[in-house]
């Protein structure tokens, strides 16, 4: 299977961010094994999220990671470039959305995830019909 391609920036943003995701295990000396028990994800997918081969988590998955590092949703959102440092404020509709999404379920939340999916699709239709 071919991998994905990747442009600069992606790959630049995809490193350091595993970077911080390390240092993160490794200053409250964790294991990637110990950090799979805690998030339900597992050892090959966390290894290659530090070594920068995953270049966008899902928002669920920094959700788990958050949680096991003791850290905000919001500033691992913010780390993986989800988020910029002025959509973390109170009053950012990025914010409320994922203040609304911690509440749902895992099946809400793949609902939710479909029909983003669905969205983006409709989009690039209607780009493409503009074009």
């Amino acid at each position: 299977m071919a991998e994905p391609i990747r442009n600069a920036h992606n790959a630049e943003q995809a490193s350091k961010f595993g970077h911080y995701l390390r240092e993160l295990r490794k200053q409250r000396g964790l294991t990637l094994r110990e950090i799979e028990e805690r998030t339900t994800i597992s050892n090959s997918y966390l290894s290659q999220l530090e070594n920068g081969y995953i270049d966008q988590p899902s928002p669920r998955n920094l959700q788990r990671l958050a949680e096991a590092y003791g850290i905000s949703y919001e500033s691992l959102m913010t780390q993986a470039g989800y988020l910029s440092p002025r959509d973390s404020s109170a009053t950012s509709p990025h914010r409320a959305a994922f203040n609304i999404i911690d509440d749902l379920s895992d099946d809400e939340v793949e609902e939710v995830q479909d029909f983003v999916k669905f969205l983006r699709f409709r989009r690039q239709q209607q780009q493409r019909g503009a074009q």
